[in-house]
């Protein structure tokens, strides 16, 4: 079985309820594809923010590092076999449509001119990707690899279990 899980929901304690039954009733990897929190702080003391930051109705936004504690001890304990955590879809700068101004009021989408508050569009970003996810095994036979290498863009790897 090789399902596809997007954790909804409030957060790490909604998401380790979700990958408890994950580990239940699969039986080869679990895949978790989700908006990235990481930068949320940078981009902030930049004035900045992504349009998802402080969405009412998407409220698990994990970080990477939220990731780690939860699937590190499991790791520990042979629940799982190995993970890797990696960010997709770099954002390059400001002038990307994902970016909004800090003032922008809650829930909305992409950057519109018309419809937003001003953003400095000039604004090199570093290490700022759209998306965070996590490839989880569960057996030891799952080539991790082989499906890190089908997610779509340029991707970095943030933590890989098999390297540590």
């Amino acid at each position: 079985m090789h399902p596809f899980f997007r954790t909804f929901g409030g957060g790490v304690l909604d998401t380790k309820k979700v990958l408890e039954t994950a580990y239940k009733i699969t039986s080869d990897f679990i895949f978790i594809n989700q908006p990235n929190s990481d930068k949320d702080v940078y981009l902030f003391e930049k004035g900045l923010k992504t349009f998802y930051s402080d969405w009412t109705s998407h409220r698990n936004l994990l970080t990477s590092y939220d990731f780690f504690k939860m699937l590190n001890p499991k790791k520990i304990e042979c629940t799982i076999n190995e993970f890797i955590i990696f960010k997709s879809r770099p954002i390059l700068s400001s002038a990307d449509n994902n970016i909004i101004a800090l003032e922008t009021i809650p829930n909305q989408h992409h950057y519109d001119e018309n419809k937003h508050p001003y953003k400095n569009s000039n604004i090199k970003l570093e290490d700022v990707y759209e998306n965070i996810g996590v490839f989880i095994s569960l057996k030891d036979n799952i080539k991790l690899d082989e499906y890190y290498g089908k997610v779509l863009g340029d991707k970095k790897i943030v933590y890989d279990s098999r390297k540590q």
